[in-house]
């Protein structure tokens, strides 16, 4: 089998392992922890001594002064496919009909505008005549 071929054929499979281990199931990630322990590290070292030699890992390092400084303690944030809870001000039924009333004024005179009558097109449908280019001096 061709060698570039086979380098194809072997990474597809690769690139869907890979890809299949960044799907999730929807639900809002962890919050980012500092690197692992080292005993940690110890306890797995086929693997992780695999995923180095692989250049899949990386290392996390503690984040730079400045960016601890700047990040709140606590996250917040709002998870994918959550509604926020609006605190709006509440109206009552005669302000909403009044609001209705002016919504329902204006959309008439927005249909009102967009079917007055138009004035007539002044093109007639023919094709003016395209200029001529200038005559070139004829020797003598």
């Amino acid at each position: 089998m061709n060698r570039p071929l086979l380098r194809h054929v072997l990474l597809v499979p690769a690139m869907a392992g890979l890809l299949a281990a960044c799907a999730t199931d929807g639900t809002p990630p962890a919050p980012v922890a500092a690197a692992p322990a080292a005993a940690e590290a110890r306890d797995k070292p086929a693997e992780t001594a695999l995923a180095n030699r692989l250049r899949v890992t990386t290392t996390v390092s503690d984040p730079a002064g400045f960016v601890r400084e700047s990040r709140p303690a606590q996250q917040e944030y709002i998870p994918v496919g959550v509604t926020p809870q609006r605190s709006g001000v509440q109206r009552s039924a005669t302000e909403l009909q009044s609001i209705e009333k002016e919504l329902d004024a204006q959309r008439q005179r927005s249909r009102a505008f967009a079917n007055r009558p138009k004035p007539p097109s002044p093109y007639d449908g023919r094709v003016p005549p395209r200029l001529r280019p200038a005559a070139a001096a004829q020797p003598e």
